[in-house]
This record gives structure tokens, sequence and C-alpha cells, in this order.
């Protein structure tokens, strides 16, 4: 599948499915150490699995993003 993912930005989640996201999320938050972001794009339904994962997990998230782009989740730690 060859999505994106790069320690220094974060995990890019364009082009997964729903069904796939919390795994995916999951592995990638236990296995890296923040601070990251994950890209979720403009789905509310992926930013709720992946604020779903942080918060079973205690991590301390923000929403971020610019005008053109508000889809990210900025982990802090």
């Amino acid at each position: 599948m060859g999505k994106k993912s790069n320690k220094e930005r974060g995990l890019d989640l364009h082009g997964y499915k729903h069904s796939e996201v919390e795994l995916i999320v999951e592995n990638y938050v236990l296995m890296n150490k923040p601070p990251f972001l994950l890209i979720t794009g403009h789905s509310n339904a992926m930013k709720s699995i992946c604020k779903k994962v942080l918060d079973t997990h205690g991590f301390k998230y923000c929403l971020s993003g610019t005008f053109n782009n508000p889809g990210c989740i900025e982990i802090f730690s």
C-alpha cells in the first residue's frame, strides 16, 4: 500500500480505509516517540478513530493544521 510515514512529520492516513485505521494508528503511536502528526484529512470519522486510540493510551494531542488543510492531529506525549 505504500502509505507515507516519516518520523519527522508523522503518519499520513490518506488512502486508508476507516476499518484499517485503528490498528495502524495504535501501532504507530506506540512505536514512535512524540511529537509527531497524524494526518487525517477532512474526515471527521478518521479524526474520531484517531482520538479514540490516543485517549485509550493517554496521549496529549490537539487538532491542528492550516486553513487549507485542517486535517491534522498533533501529538505531544
